[in-house]
C-alpha cells in the first residue's frame, strides 16, 4: 500500500479541539452546531457519519473506515468528498478504497491482520481500540495531539428508541427490521404462558 501513514500526522494539531462524529440518534440534535465549529476543530467522523453530514452540508476534516464487511463500503455510495481526509485500515472493504478519490492514510488496527504484514512493508503507525470505529477515531485524535476531545453522536444507548440518526445507509433496512420486530414483539404478546 503506497498511501502514507497516519505516523505523517502525529500531534500536527497539538492542542487543537477535536470532534469525534458518530451516527447514534442525538447527532440529530446536536449536528447543526457543528457549522459554527468547522473552522475552530478539527472534525473526525466514523464511515457512518458522512451521509448524515453531507446531508446538512457539512464535510468533515477526516473520517475513518476500517470495517471489511460488505455494507460497510455502502457509507461511500454517491458520495462526493471534496477537502476529506480518509483514514484506513489495509483490510477495508476494497469499494471503500475505490469510491474515495481524495487522500489517504493507513494505519494499522492493534491486534489485526495487517500487523502480520507490518514486517514487510514500512511503518504506517497504528491505533489501538477496537468493537467501534469510534475507539479508533478517538485514539487518532489522541494521536494529532488534538486536545480537548469531543464526542458527538455516540450515544452508547438506544436513544428514543433508536440505534442511529437519520441519514444513514443502514436506515432503510433498520426500519424495516424495527417493523418486523414490532411485529414479533406483538406476536409474542398472544402465545400462552
Amino acid at each position: 500500500m503506497t498511501d502514507p501513514g497516519v505516523l505523517e500526522l502525529q500531534g500536527l494539531f497539538e492542542n487543537i479541539p477535536a470532534i469525534l462524529i458518530s451516527a447514534g440518534p442525538s447527532l440529530d440534535k446536536n449536528i447543526h452546531l457543528l457549522h459554527e465549529v468547522a473552522n475552530s476543530a478539527v472534525l473526525v467522523a466514523v464511515d457512518a457519519a458522512v451521509k448524515p453530514l453531507l446531508a446538512r452540508g457539512i464535510e468533515p476534516h477526516f473520517v475513518l473506515s476500517v470495517d471489511p464487511q460488505t455494507h460497510n463500503g455502502a457509507h461511500f455510495d454517491d458520495v462526493r468528498l471534496e477537502r476529506t481526509r480518509m483514514v484506513l485500515e489495509a483490510s477495508v472493504y476494497p469499494k471503500t478504497m475505490r469510491q474515495f478519490a481524495g487522500r489517504r492514510f493507513v494505519a494499522s488496527l492493534e491486534g489485526s491482520f495487517y500487523q502480520f504484514l507490518m514486517q514487510y512493508v514500512e511503518e504506517k503507525g497504528q491505533l489501538k481500540g477496537w468493537g467501534s470505529v469510534a475507539t479508533l477515531a478517538f485514539d487518532f485524535a489522541r494521536k494529532l495531539g488534538c486536545d480537548p476531545i469531543i464526542f458527538l453522536g455516540q450515544d452508547l444507548s438506544f436513544t428514543g428508541g433508536r440505534t442511529y440518526c437519520d441519514n444513514i445507509t443502514y436506515q432503510p433496512a433498520w426500519l424495516r427490521d424495527l417493523s418486523n420486530e414490532n411485529d414479533l414483539i406483538g406476536r409474542r404478546r398472544e402465545l400462552p404462558a
